[in-house]
């Protein structure tokens, strides 16, 4: 346990080390414990003062724009609690090590039965003697400028500003009809026949944020077959899109198929059989390509995404040998059911995958006068492919960040990546319909920070109160607003080099 806890720490000062050049003296590494050390890496990868990450203190002379402005997160964004126990299952610092459950505590039944409950957005992270801020630095860059924060279950009349919660497990249309709840609860507090609204949506926010504009809350069968209708009561100003994966991401097939590893070696793993169950994770598998897959020598294997035969062919997630024997010996059938239910579970789950995506990628009747901003990155290598490797007994699935990809011939590497911020390409991240396409304009901000750090950049930190805002000087607030000075992609993509290297 000791050589574990020894090679943790090693981990952990490492990681910290490339996020935080130079502010880690040798006499303060030793100094930090390891409890310590896992506290500031489980921060989603920030430094806890100064560093890329810090909130640009300089005033914006923008005032609130008179209508509410929400704040959408994305998946992990939310405290999930047991509604019997009370116990918070997701959202603290402890949650990263404990409970040591394979994720089983935080799985879906595959009919969508669950006894957790969101509880609020992720706002700072605690661990012993460390303690980091998160989503309450969006609201405190909102309250420093004038915006009063509300309460979810019981809004003001005056409130202007929301940090969304909702269950980031189950299904994005499932999140849709509850930000549509919470919504119409907002516009009887005001008592307005109308509400007006901006969107702040990060990550899979954007997949409920867009979905919300352009059909309500009206079911993904209604919306496919021509019925899905606005909410004639809701005007939406704006969105503001930040690390959005609107094309999908192919880092999510290697979480599903490998499960989320915290704080490796001792920390929680949420084996895959879990994140299987996660049916926003499978809405956020790529669909902005279909050229996915690669065999040793770079030539296209031919294998469809969204055919679960394709699954249970090769053995990836629930269906892998090792998944298999975990739910058999802690029997939980329950949970998982069998073999049957799993694959026709993942059928249904893959199809409305590829509907609501067709649905967010179409052109729509009635498209509101809704301003867009897009928040992307560009500077980093990101999966676009992935290599099955048929040659063994068992086929093997390789990422480019795996050990396996690193003695890939040089030509077969480069097929695997294309720039992005890490989880999304820029082509996933500007996957958008036409009209949105229109109405984004050249309204894009660049950021050197990764794909759960974009959001904390000074540039977006910046544009959080300037694109919402509204001053005299429309040049300064408002959706013409002069866009933030960005750094030079070469200067960031040096610093990302700089940063990261071993």
């Amino acid at each position: 346990m000791r050589t574990n806890l020894h090679l943790a720490e090693r981990n952990v000062i490492r990681s910290l080390s490339s996020l935080c050049p130079g502010q880690l003296s040798t006499t303060a590494r030793r100094a930090l414990g390891v409890s310590t050390l896992i506290a500031v890496a489980l921060t989603m990868g920030g430094c806890a003062t100064g560093g890329r990450l810090a909130l640009d203190a300089t005033p914006v002379a923008c005032e609130p724009p008179g209508h509410p402005v929400i704040f959408v997160p994305g998946i992990l964004g939310s405290r999930l609690i047991d509604q019997e126990t009370g116990r918070l299952l997701w959202g603290s610092g402890l949650n990263v090590l404990l409970p040591r459950d394979h994720g089983y505590r935080l799985a879906l039944a595959l009919d969508g039965e669950s006894e957790l409950e969101p509880d609020g957005p992720v706002e700072v992270v605690k661990l012993l003697f460390y303690k980091r801020q998160v989503y309450s630095r969006v609201a405190q860059q909102f309250e420093a400028h004038g915006y009063r924060r509300g309460d979810l279950d019981s809004p003001g009349v005056d409130d202007d500003f929301f940090l969304f919660s909702y269950d980031w497990r189950r299904d994005n249309l499932h999140s849709v009809t509850t930000l549509a709840a919470f919504l119409e609860r907002l516009r009887h507090a005001r008592g307005e026949d109308r509400l007006r609204v901006s969107l702040v949506c990060q990550s899979n926010g954007a997949h409920i944020c867009r979905y919300l504009l352009k059909y309500g809350a009206s079911s993904l069968e209604d919306s496919a077959a021509g019925r899905g209708k606005r909410l004639d009561w809701l005007d939406v100003d704006s969105i503001m899109l930040v690390g959005t994966a609107n094309g999908g991401a192919l880092r999510t097939l290697r979480e599903i198929d490998r499960g989320r590893q915290y704080l490796s070696p001792i920390g929680r793993h949420i084996k895959p059989e879990a994140v299987f169950t996660f049916r926003s994770a499978l809405q956020d598998l790529p669909v902005s390509r279909t050229d996915l897959f690669v065999d040793l020598h770079g030539q296209p294997v031919d294998v469809d995404l969204f055919d679960p035969a394709t699954w249970q062919r090769l053995g990836w997630s629930i269906f892998s040998p090792a998944s298999e024997r975990r739910i058999e010996r802690r029997a939980r059938h329950d949970l998982y059911e069998d073999a049957t239910a799993r694959l026709e579970y993942l059928g249904r789950a893959l199809e409305r995958t590829k509907t609501l995506h067709d649905l967010l990628a179409r052109d729509v009747e009635d498209f509101p006068p809704t301003h867009y901003l897009l928040v992307q990155n560009q500077v980093h290598d990101t999966a676009i492919r992935a290599i099955i490797d048929e040659s063994e007994l068992r086929p093997r699935l390789i990422f480019p960040t795996d050990k396996a990809a690193r003695n890939l011939p040089g030509p077969v590497r480069e097929l695997l990546v294309a720039r992005g911020d890490g989880h999304a390409t820029l082509e996933s991240q500007q996957w958008l319909s036409q009209q949105e396409l229109r109405a984004l304009g050249e309204r894009k901000v660049n950021v050197s920070g990764e794909h759960f750090e974009a959001i904390f950049e000074p540039e977006t930190m910046e544009s959080l109160v300037r694109f919402h805002g509204r001053s005299p000087a429309a040049s300064r607030c408002g959706p013409d607003f002069e866009l933030p000075s960005p750094r030079t992609l070469a200067s960031a993509s040096a610093r990302v080099d700089s940063t990261t290297a071993p």
